[in-house]
């Protein structure tokens, strides 16, 4: 969606009143436009924020998961030790 342009260019408050109410049309779709292309862009930064997230994400599970397997790794060497002590 391009970016709305208005239908002229006020140069103060009282301008655009004046304008609004020569052109209340016009201006009304610019407006209803304009918050469209908002909510468009807000949409689209939703969705960019979400896939920046993923690699942060993913890299927590991976670490959890080096963890998790890290210390069964460490739990069966201490197993397999004691075992070793035992036999001898």
């Amino acid at each position: 969606m391009p970016l709305p342009q208005p239908p002229s260019a006020p140069e103060d408050p009282d301008a655009l009143l004046q304008e609004i109410k020569q052109q209340p049309q016009a201006w009304f779709e610019y407006f209803d436009t304009s918050f469209a292309y908002t909510r468009s862009l807000e949409a689209e930064l939703g969705h960019l924020q979400e896939q920046a997230e993923r690699p942060r994400t993913e890299k927590l599970q991976t670490q959890a998961v080096n963890d998790h397997l890290r210390n069964q790794a460490q739990e069966q060497k201490i197993e397999l030790l004691e075992s070793a002590k035992k036999e001898s």
